[in-house]
């Protein structure tokens, strides 16, 4: 089998081991808590890594690394730790609804990733567990879930631009903004 960004890696299962958390709310607190322990560095390199990367980089990478340059990689490396326990999260892009319905400018985006897991959703930038998934309706749009953001044609910052420029057009023509 291919090795996806979120496969849970025995180096990823060690980091994340614990033997008390059995429950699918146990797990999430207790992930959302370890990844704040490990105090990863936010934004070193953006331009260098973030902007250029290709493939983007793994949940074990991420974490030697130590650095995380946006909500993706919070998602994917979220999406890693609790597949290390069973669970089955799936990624989820979304668009803000403004930023959609504004003119379109080149090489601007505003979008987030969360993790939907049975009827919650998770934010792992910000730590916060919404027990309401359809709360994002209010402020976004989805561009797309899956398992990771590649099947959603996500690889590199570039291309998550002109996906996210192509989705905008698209909007605005249904919506007759354009």
């Amino acid at each position: 089998m291919e090795q996806t960004l979120i496969e849970p890696t025995e180096y990823l299962k060690n980091v994340f081991k614990a033997d008390n958390v059995k429950s699918e709310s146990e797990i999430i607190v207790f992930v959302l808590k370890k990844l704040k322990e490990l105090n990863l560095v936010y934004g070193r390199d953006k331009e260098k890594v973030f902007l250029n990367q290709r493939p983007a980089r793994t949940a074990e990478q991420i974490l030697k690394d130590g650095y995380i340059n946006g909500c993706t990689d919070d998602a994917i490396l979220f999406i890693a730790a609790v597949r290390s326990f069973g669970l089955k999260p799936i990624y989820v892009e979304v668009i803000e609804k403004s930023w959609l319905e504004s003119p379109m400018e080149q090489n601007t985006i505003r979008g987030h990733a969360y993790v939907e897991m049975d009827d919650i959703l998770v934010d792992p930038q910000r730590k916060i567990i919404y027990i309401d998934p359809d709360f994002i309706k209010t402020r976004y749009i989805v561009f797309g879930k899956a398992n990771e953001p590649f099947q959603l044609g996500l690889t590199d910052f570039k291309t998550i631009v002109q996906k996210f420029m192509d989705f905008k057009e698209k909007y605005q023509a249904e919506h007759k903004l354009s």
